[in-house]
């Protein structure tokens, strides 16, 4: 019996699924490796080499990126991405995962502060959410601060965890910035060819934080006059009763 043009598109999207899963093995194993020399597991590098082994993890992690959130988008879009809250120490987390990007920092000779407002209790989170939001941060900071510094600043109160990340980038125009969090689909031409590539991390990071019923915003004077974002998510203390929002 021939398939229909739904049954299609199912099995499609579900070998496109399980092939971007399958090349998440390879990458991973790709970037321990590389992960082993830049540490000096295997002896120290000469400056040179450990400058290649840095882009080629730059370019792994790139590539690990956009395979998670084409995973990701594919769930969002069927409305199949289920929110796993769990205990976990955020300040902890939070400093691993900036600890992976200060090679990073060093390589672009941009000046990076992290102030963070120890949090103390163990609040309830989704990890790979949290995750994905540092790394597309710090990443588009990264990509489009050519000199000068980015700033990250952490703090929890009143059960929300608050990360605000400030560059002295490109900034944005108010069109730009308008869109910014809506499907590359729905912006106009002019918007797309802004410069900023087409911001698919940013809108991933939209919806993951909507199915959190956390919020994202960003402030910039314009163009050439950096940008701030500020991401606050709901983190309920793991001993502090549970409420209906």
């Amino acid at each position: 019996m021939p398939c229909s043009m739904s049954q299609k598109k199912i099995n499609n999207n579900l070998l496109t699924s399980l092939m971007a899963h399958e090349l998440k093995g390879p990458i991973g194993a790709i970037r321990a490796a590389t992960s082993l020399l830049v540490k000096g597991s295997y002896g120290k590098l000469p400056k040179q080499a450990q400058h290649i082994v840095l882009l080629i993890q730059d370019a792994t992690d790139r590539l690990l990126s956009q395979t998670e959130a084409y995973l990701q988008i594919m769930q969002l879009s069927h409305g199949n991405y289920q929110v796993n809250l769990e205990p976990c120490d955020a300040n902890d987390l939070i400093n691993k995962l900036i600890a992976e990007w200060r090679p990073q920092f060093k390589l672009s000779k941009l000046k990076f502060k992290h102030e963070s407002q120890k949090i103390s209790q163990m609040v309830m989170l989704d990890k790979t959410v949290l995750s994905h939001l540092i790394y597309n941060l710090l990443s588009n900071a990264i990509k489009y601060t050519h000199k000068g510094s980015v700033h990250i600043k952490t703090s929890w109160q009143r059960n929300l965890l608050t990360i605000k990340i400030t560059d002295t980038g490109i900034g944005m125009s108010s069109a730009r910035k308008k869109n910014l969090f809506t499907s590359p689909i729905l912006r106009e031409k002019h918007i797309l060819n802004d410069n900023c590539g087409l911001g698919l991390g940013l809108y991933i990071s939209s919806e993951l934080i909507k199915s959190c019923k956390g919020k994202i915003k960003c402030m910039s004077q314009g163009k050439n006059k950096g940008s701030t974002f500020i991401v606050q998510l709901p983190a309920i203390k793991v001993d502090a009763p549970a409420t209906n929002r």
